[in-house]
């Protein structure tokens, strides 16, 4: 295996790293409440309905994506505005745990609109919200 920053052969037997690690402030951790019987049953409903709508492709000669959340999680964060970290931190680990409930579909589909969603690294803070236009005293 060939280490991209190096060009040379990496010894760690770890998956290899494809762009360089972004130095980020630490993340606080969040508790997410567990799932409540009626919103478990609303997800089953929702999800019935959706495999409706979109059947799974069903293929036997079809490709298999294997989803390593840890570094789904890392991926996205590091592609997220630092100043919407925390909004984004709560909807991946919210996606995380609908997961478990959903299709492969859905949860693939999910995270794309994640991906569509969040302001990237290079979009400006807006001012609402910031202090910046409030008169001071």
């Amino acid at each position: 295996m060939i280490s991209p920053k190096t060009n040379s052969p990496s010894t760690d037997p770890a998956l290899p790293e494809f762009y360089p690690r972004r130095s980020r402030p630490t993340i606080r951790p969040l508790d997410v409440p567990p799932l409540r019987a009626p919103q478990v049953r609303q997800i089953t409903e929702e999800q019935k309905v959706f495999e409706e709508a979109f059947p799974p492709i069903r293929s036997s000669t079809s490709d298999i994506l294997v989803l390593n959340w840890d570094e789904i999680e890392r991926q996205y964060l590091d592609l997220v505005a630092p100043w919407d970290l925390d909004n984004a931190v709560f909807r991946i680990r919210e996606a995380r745990r609908m997961a478990a409930l959903e299709s492969p579909e859905k949860t693939f589909r999910w995270l794309l609109v994640l991906a569509q969603s969040c302001p990237g690294l290079d979009a400006e803070e807006p001012s609402s919200g910031t202090g910046k236009y409030l008169p001071m005293p």
